[in-house]
């Protein structure tokens, strides 16, 4: 919608321009998402892309502002208020856990947030897929309503190091994260597909 004296067409430069190049920008938040090529692999397998925010001061593996979707992660305010981190850097506040360990979702967001009995989080979208937080709040895994599941491994300094796909030992996406840069994706369907 063109603001107070901007033409229609003016608008809808501004739109061409955000969706120009290799990334999207989101004009309201100021969001620029950028996805990764995907290693040749399969629907299930599990693709990198990173998200760019630019009001995200927390420093991740790829700089200040950049995250994916398998570093979202669960943050403790308090006994009754949790942080959720998703993919693309948005931060969603979660209060008023309950005896049951649930927490009430912010306005307008759909996903439900449980904490359990072990000390992990579990938040569960809509359709039924979970997405497992450890006891420090990182991603730990997902699972679909059909059972797949994806789990996320870590090296000592929480960075990932592999995510194996629901296919698991046949089709494995390995990623090898170091500080900016991504140094080898493989699939182990297909070894020559990166540096092992």
């Amino acid at each position: 919608m063109p603001l107070p004296g901007q033409s229609p067409q003016a608008d809808d430069a501004v739109s061409a321009l955000a969706g120009a190049g290799p990334g999207r920008v989101n004009l309201g938040a100021g969001n620029l998402l950028v996805i990764l090529p995907a290693v040749g692999s399969g629907a299930f397998s599990a693709s990198p892309s990173l998200t760019y925010n630019s009001v995200s001061a927390k420093a991740g593996e790829f700089g200040y502002g950049w995250t994916s979707l398998f570093n979202q992660q669960v943050t403790a305010i308090d006994a009754a208020t949790a942080n959720v981190t998703k993919g693309t850097g948005t931060v969603l506040l979660y209060t008023d856990k309950n005896g049951s360990g649930q927490y009430r979702a912010p306005g307008g967001v759909l996903n439900a947030l449980v904490k359990n009995g072990d000390g992990t989080w579990t938040e569960t979208q809509p359709n039924g897929m979970q997405l497992r937080y450890d006891t420090t709040g990182l991603l730990s895994g997902m699972q679909s309503v059909a059972g797949g599941r994806w789990t996320v491994s870590r090296d000592t300094g929480h960075r990932i190091t592999k995510i194996a796909d629901p296919v698991g030992a046949i089709k494995m996406a390995k990623i090898f994260f170091s500080v900016f840069q991504i140094l080898s994706i493989w699939n182990c369907q297909n070894p020559n597909s990166g540096d092992n």
